[in-house]
């Protein structure tokens, strides 16, 4: 069988990562760049030796499959159109701007028998793949994601941009309807949401708070989950793990602490984390998640199978993160009626850059 021929659309900044990864994956070609930007598109191609487009039009008929990484707003029109002449898509969260958008897509790639995967990559994280998907019945989850300003991604907020990925990872591990959510936001540029956090409440009973900033000044991309059989810690960008379960004495429910005599506990204080509860810290087996996620796209377009995350489940965590919108949209903290993530100043003129630093002293 020849190799999957796949192109990129859209070569900015996570469009050039894609389209440099494709050159390694297993039983697949890069056959072409596409991108409006003149710029973008002949350093990519100088650089990887491959034909560039400036419309998806020009793309060749004998390309197989598409990685769409354009901004969110565009995702609809040029992932119609490539189904449209059959092309599969494996295309970047979140799937659309809006779920009536990600419905149009699931349904077109439907009635044209293609393959839709979005790319919502930490379901390929060595972590979660090694230990967050062994964990059964989640009855609390904490997530937090925070980064600086990546100065991209501006045409939606914090919730779409970072937020989403742990909605989809607690969608995928909760196996329940949401029966609340409730959400609160920050803007600090102005324009969308640049921190966020959301209640979410499960008909099941679990509960999963979120913390979402593109404006901190601490990287994290971290998870804790409590489960009936333990506690799991996970730090996506350490690729670690830390599990927390019942040591033998509470397992037998042989240890009574209010019986305990003075030596009882202080052996039980000092030994808590080996005997009482065993902790454990693992480290996941190291690998590239944006390739795993490329390749798994080319081996579902290899065999016919349904995507890891395919557009339905895509669909689901934007439906679950327009739900998070809404709350913040609806939440007054300062007891007033205006929506509370709005821009942060009422610029009356033209909008510029304050002055950052202090005036020059004259000489003399």
């Amino acid at each position: 069988m020849k190799p999957v021929q796949l192109a990129v659309v859209g070569v900015g900044h996570l469009g050039r990562i894609h389209a440099r990864l494709c050159t390694g994956l297993d039983k697949a070609r890069l056959v072409g760049v596409v991108d409006a930007c003149a710029q973008n598109r002949r350093a990519v191609a100088a650089d990887l030796d491959v034909p560039a487009f400036e419309r998806i039009d020009q793309l060749p008929n004998t390309v197989d499959g598409v990685i769409v990484a354009t901004p969110t707003h565009s995702h609809v029109a040029i992932g119609t159109a490539l189904a449209r002449r059959g092309l599969h898509l494996l295309i970047e969260k979140p799937l659309a701007a809006c779920v009536a958008e990600a419905d149009v897509l699931v349904d077109i790639c439907r009635r044209h028998g293609v393959i839709l995967q979005v790319g919502h990559v930490e379901r390929f994280n060595p972590v979660w793949r090694q230990f967050g998907m062994k964990l059964g019945h989640p009855r609390y989850v904490d997530a937090t994601r925070t980064s600086g300003f990546p100065f991209r991604s501006t045409d939606i907020g914090v919730v779409l941009d970072l937020m989403i990925h742990d909605l989809d990872l607690v969608l995928s591990a909760v196996a329940s309807p949401v029966q609340r959510v409730e959400a609160l936001g920050l803007s600090v540029l102005g324009g969308h949401e640049d921190a966020a956090q959301a209640r979410i409440t499960f008909q099941n009973g679990c509960v999963a708070n979120f913390n979402a900033s593109r404006v901190s000044y601490c990287a994290q991309r971290t998870m804790q989950v409590w489960t009936a059989g333990g506690f799991a810690s996970l730090d996506f960008a350490a690729g670690q793990a830390t599990h927390v379960e019942p040591g033998e004495c509470l397992r037998g429910g042989t240890l009574r602490v209010d019986s305990l005599t003075a030596e009882e506990r202080h052996y039980f204080k000092e030994n808590f984390y080996n005997k009482v509860l065993e902790k454990r810290h693992v480290s996941a087996q190291p690998a590239n998640a944006l390739v795993q996620e490329q390749q798994h796209f080319v081996d579902c377009i290899r065999t016919g199978t349904t995507p890891t995350v395919c557009g339905q489940q895509g669909r689901s965590a934007l439906a679950l993160a327009e739900q998070v919108l809404g709350a913040v949209a609806r939440h007054h903290g300062d007891g007033e009626s205006s929506a509370s993530a709005g821009p942060p100043y009422a610029l009356s003129g033209p909008a510029r850059i304050p002055a950052v630093l202090p005036p020059q002293r004259r000489a003399g």
